[in-house]
């Protein structure tokens, strides 16, 4: 073997690609597909794919047609979109961003440390942590794209202020504007927030140190300025065209609506819809008891129990949801005993001082409506258009590994002076689990003496509910079990390290046994969060899924793992509501199409369903309704339901001859009527002198066809022929970023019953087009190509002016000031 190879081999960097291959290896399987959650991706993908088989609603799960799937077209993480299949998009972002996380982890704790082996415990935790690897259960790929680039950017920021280097200044711009550009504008923000805290305290601690680096402030100001600029440019279509449409909306709209559908959302609504998803403080214990309070909502075998995700009162008026949670807060054994290291060896270091608050007021924010602080954040301005502080737990988490780092490289390089006595050693390595397991045991003990702690499984049935109640204390005396497993396992190899010198035997076995049960305490409770597991059914029981391991689904090899996302809904509103669209997530839904939904189910259901262009309804049973054909029953155990095919249903595009001008509450109120028809009249909205001339009545029929002939998520081409003008109505939600084009020519494209699209076109054969070219993201994407071009053009100049003006001989290295 070359020597070169066998040394990448062997360094530990290498470790990192190899237990994320071990962890997601069926994800290069060709015939599986990861399509879980409510990400906008997600139900694209499932829509998608499934449109020739079963459903036929692909408007409505679009509902990001427009600006939020603008990110598509650059984000880099998105741009794989056009290089992987649609079907492995997520496997591929999910894989890439994951090993970036663990290799940015490592150069910014090998920076930082400059102890390669505790760089590499923490670049492990960063790349499998479990509050970012459980977010692949509810589908938030943009949380991957953003937290993998996090670390980088922490390294090269670093470097950036200590040298003033134009390279790592390049790179900062490059890993933080990466970051911005994946969309997800709350995420974002916290990781801003807290890479800015770094950088003026990095900036605060150089000044300390001026003598030892004589690199000039100026100098520095510049190489700031410069990583501003690339990372501006390159999240400019994410910051322009997606995060400040989302602020305004948030902030004219949301603040007017309540959740209820009531005109106005008082200040109290307001508050409680963006804190519903915040960290009861007494669930911090979860931190270190993995699965005390259940791992997830979707996890049949040990469901969620806590009360994240509950609606506010629910105790009182059972209404809402009793809880709703799919993300893990576990950071572990190894790293709290870590962070417990570094407050034993580096409590000195500012830098100690600075991640530890760092995780604790990203801990406090993360309580939410359960904390002081979170408070003082949503009054700033802007704040309260942010949801879930839930995700601030992200700061805490990665904060938390950084310290967990810092403890065991203090602890190697003190274990070289001499050990410490044996109660000393033991009290480090042991003290904490045995609270942490006390403190455990004291809240079940608490909580099982609360009925409501059963609130997802009340029964009316006495010996049922015991039943549960015994189940629930099974589940949460495991979780203390493995807990005190991991606890003891971790105490052990640290008190092997602190009694035990390095290069002693039991020293470096207390080093194995440290990676040991790191992976092995990751791997354990992210098990449950994965999107398949190899060792059990790929696919549950149940009619939606024996569909898709029939014959019938196309493209054959096509298969979803777990039965969450759109099937576990559809399955639960076919067994409550009788009658239900194809729509898979009606709250991910535009407001529009709530309101039109809400106008017309009562008294036009039909109408409303031709025209979302629904072609099959899902119930428990046969609906009687004649415009509704039974055409499958599917089976699984005893689960059944009737799919039923809407023959009436409207096409994607259709031509009508007869319009009239009106507002958009004159629509609502026409089209409830159950004598409009759709198919022959449309209501456009708009100035009457905006709008088109009616028609003049003829002494002749009016005959049109319309035909689509192509169709894509960003441009649709159709063909229309007619003896007299028409007006081409289009079921894609209106959006003023849309543009039309007839016979090659831009004309105005109307609003059309209420939300759809409209072009007015004269007699005779035309050609229709339609694409989606707003003017803002014309300007996003001319940055973003501009900040790709600096960022490239900047690395080529740098290294080609190093190589002509490298001097004779190496200049000495400066100190580094901090670390």
């Amino acid at each position: 073997m070359p020597k070169a190879l066998r040394r990448i081999l062997t360094h530990p960097l290498a470790l990192l690609p190899l237990v994320l291959i071990g962890l997601f290896w069926r994800s290069f399987d060709p015939s599986l597909t990861l399509c879980s959650g409510d990400a906008s991706l997600a139900v694209m993908a499932q829509t998608y794919l499934l449109r020739p088989a079963i459903f036929l609603a692909p408007w409505s799960a679009f509902n990001g047609l427009g600006a939020p799937l603008q990110p598509l077209a650059l984000a880099p993480g998105f741009l794989m979109v056009w290089i992987v299949p649609f079907y492995k998009y997520v496997d591929a972002n999910v894989l890439l961003h994951l090993l970036l996380l663990g290799i940015g982890g490592f150069l910014l704790l090998q920076e930082i440390t400059r102890h390669r082996w505790a760089a590499l415990l923490g670049g492990l935790f960063f790349m499998l942590q479990p509050h970012v690897v459980s977010h692949l259960l509810p589908g938030h790929v943009g949380h991957f794209i953003m937290v993998g680039w996090a670390p980088l950017a922490f390294f090269a920021l670093r470097r950036t202020i200590l040298t003033a280097d134009p390279l790592y200044a390049l790179l900062t711009g490059l890993a933080f504007g990466l970051l911005l550009a994946a969309g997800q504008h709350d995420v974002a923000a916290f990781f801003g927030f807290t890479l800015a805290a770094y950088g003026l305290f990095l900036l605060f601690r150089r000044s300390r140190f001026a003598k030892a680096q004589p690199t000039s402030l100026p100098r520095i100001i510049g190489a700031l300025s410069l990583a501003a600029l690339v990372s501006l440019l390159l999240s400019a279509q994410a910051i322009f065209a997606n995060l400040l449409d989302q602020l305004r909306y948030h902030t004219e709209v949301t603040a007017q609506e309540s959740v209820s559908g009531n005109p106005e959302m008082p200040p109290r609504e307001l508050w409680l819809w963006a804190t519903q998803w915040s960290v009861p403080p007494v669930e911090t214990i979860d931190a270190a008891i993995p699965g005390l309070f259940g791992w997830g909502s979707a996890t049949p075998e040990n469901p969620y129990r806590g009360r994240i995700g509950q609606t506010e009162g629910w105790r009182e008026h059972q209404g809402g949801l009793p809880n709703l949670n799919d993300v893990c807060q576990y950071v572990g054994a190894i790293m709290l005993l870590g962070v417990a290291l570094a407050w034993r060896y580096r409590w000195r270091d500012p830098e100690t001082w600075f991640f530890t608050a760092t995780a604790l007021i990203a801990l406090l924010l993360a309580w939410g409506k359960f904390g002081p602080l979170y408070r003082f954040f949503y009054a700033l301005p802007g704040m309260n258009t942010l949801r879930n502080p839930i995700k601030w737990y992200y700061i805490t988490s990665f904060s938390c590994g950084v310290l967990g780092a810092f403890g065991y490289s203090a602890l190697l390089s003190s274990a070289e002076k001499g050990p410490l006595s044996v109660p000393s050693a033991a009290f480090w390595s042991f003290l904490p689990g045995i609270v942490v397991l006390l403190v455990g045991a004291i809240v079940l003990h608490a909580y099982w003496a609360d009925p409501f702690f059963l609130q997802t499984w009340r029964s009316p049935n006495p010996d049922i509910q015991r039943f549960l109640a015994d189940q629930i204390r099974t589940q949460s005396i495991r979780a203390l079990g493995l807990a005190a497993l991991f606890w003891s396992m971790a105490g052990t190899a640290v008190f092997l390290l602190l009694r035990f010198p390095l290069p002693r035997p039991a020293a470096r076995i207390g080093i194995g046994l440290t990676v040991v049960t790191l992976v092995a305490e990751l791997l354990a409770v992210n098990v449950h969060y994965l999107p398949y597991q190899p060792w059990r059914p790929l696919v549950q029981s149940g009619p939606f899924t024996d569909f898709l391991k029939s014959d019938m689904v196309r493209p054959s090899r096509l298969r979803f793992l777990r039965q969450d996302g759109l099937f576990h809904y559809l399955r639960d509103v076919a067994a409550t509501a009788g009658a239900e669209n194809a729509d898979p997530y009606p709250a991910r839904l535009p407001d529009a199409f709530l309101r039109m939904q809400a106008a017309l189910e009562r008294t036009a259901p039909l109408t409303f369903w031709r025209l979302c262009n629904v072609r099959y309804v899902v119930a428990p049973q046969r609906l009687g309704l004649p415009e509704l054909t039974p055409c499958l029953s599917l089976k699984g155990g005893d689960q059944t339901a009737i799919v039923h095919e809407y023959r009436a249903s409207l096409p994607r595009v259709w031509r009508v001859t007869d319009w009239e001008m009106g507002s958009e509450a004159d629509a609502l109120r026409r089209m409830a009527d159950p004598r409009f028809d759709p198919a022959a009249k449309a209501i456009v909205h708009g100035a009457p002198e905006e709008g088109p001339p009616p028609l003049a009545g003829g002494s002749f029929k009016p005959t049109g066809s319309c035909t689509l002939l192509h169709s894509s998520l960003h441009a649709l081409t159709l063909e229309t022929e007619g003896n007299v003008p028409g007006l081409i109505v289009i079921a894609n939600r209106y959006d003023s970023g849309w543009k039309a084009w007839l016979n090659g020519q831009p004309v105005p494209l109307r609003k059309v019953n209420y939300l759809l699209q409209g072009v007015t076109v004269p007699a005779g054969r035309h050609k229709v087009e339609l694409r989606y070219a707003p003017s803002k993201n014309r300007l996003a994407f001319v940055a973003a190509v501009a900040g790709w071009i600096l960022t490239a053009g900047g690395f080529l100049l740098v290294m080609l002016i190093r190589r002509f003006t490298r001097p004779s001989s190496p200049s000495p290295v400066a100190p580094n000031p901090v670390g």
